[in-house]
């Protein structure tokens, strides 16, 4: 309360754009490459169609993806601490 309770909304905020990334059918990649790169890397990525969190299940279930998401990562990186992984980063 002593650091924010001076600030106030706006009287007319900015409207907050939305930017929609069409969909595909066909699978896209891009490869980029640095010979002075000291390591590899992939990165996975998958659209989504925005979703909006308007009543508590949608809040819930943004929770839900969330806590799924770092268990997820939190069990690849245990891999990556074991004598021999699979691989050595996630």
């Amino acid at each position: 309360r002593q650091h924010f309770a001076p600030l106030t909304s706006p009287e007319s905020p900015r409207e907050r754009p939305l930017f929609v990334v069409p969909f595909h059918d066909e699978t896209e990649f891009a490869i980029a490459t640095d010979p002075e790169a000291t390591f590899n890397s992939v990165g996975v990525y998958w659209k989504q169609s925005p979703q909006e969190e308007v009543t508590i299940g949608d809040y819930r279930r943004s929770l839900v993806e969330a806590l799924y998401n770092q268990m997820f990562n939190q069990r690849l990186f245990e891999l990556t601490q074991q004598a021999d992984p699979p691989f050595l980063g996630a």
